[in-house]
């Protein structure tokens, strides 16, 4: 954040890869860890501490610059896909909290930052991620490990 802040214009710096950029990485951490407090709280160590300033890094970038945060609460995640990543998690070992009220506090959570990610990512035309892989997804990091593998053979 106090790069980001301090310089500015470093927002605007695109990342090599067409679906990849900062923005998007701290997004994806702040949910994460919204999504683990409310349904992981045994397994959110730090997450708390992470969550807030992740939250303040995206108030304040989108102060930086100069964006117009949305009034409405955006929804970058829909119970149906809720439920499709609750279904996901559920045979990976995470502990997950089937409480009535945690959907409620994940949607209190994400009113307190997606306004800001979503005017960061207008301002600086940035993609933000949905909270699950899209149908076009790719694994860059294993394109890049065959790609490697292949040019070894050749070499």
């Amino acid at each position: 954040m106090e790069t980001q802040l301090s310089y500015p214009i470093i927002g605007w710096f695109r990342s090599q890869h067409v679906n990849q950029n900062w923005l998007a990485a701290l997004t994806t951490v702040v949910d994460t860890c919204a999504f683990s407090i409310v349904y992981a709280p045994s397994a959110s160590l730090g997450a708390e501490m992470t969550f807030a300033i992740g939250r303040h890094a995206l108030a304040d970038l989108a102060f930086s610059y100069r964006t117009t945060v949305p009034t409405d609460q955006p929804n970058r995640l829909s119970d149906d896909e809720l439920d499709e990543l609750i279904s996901r998690l559920e045979g990976s070992g995470l502990d997950l909290t089937h409480d009535q009220d945690a959907k409620d506090r994940l949607a209190k959570l994400r009113g307190s930052y997606e306004k800001y990610a979503v005017a960061i990512a207008e301002r600086l035309a940035l993609a933000l991620p949905g909270w699950l892989p899209g149908e076009d997804a790719v694994e860059y990091w294993r394109l890049a490990g065959a790609h490697r593998h292949r040019d070894d053979a050749h070499a």
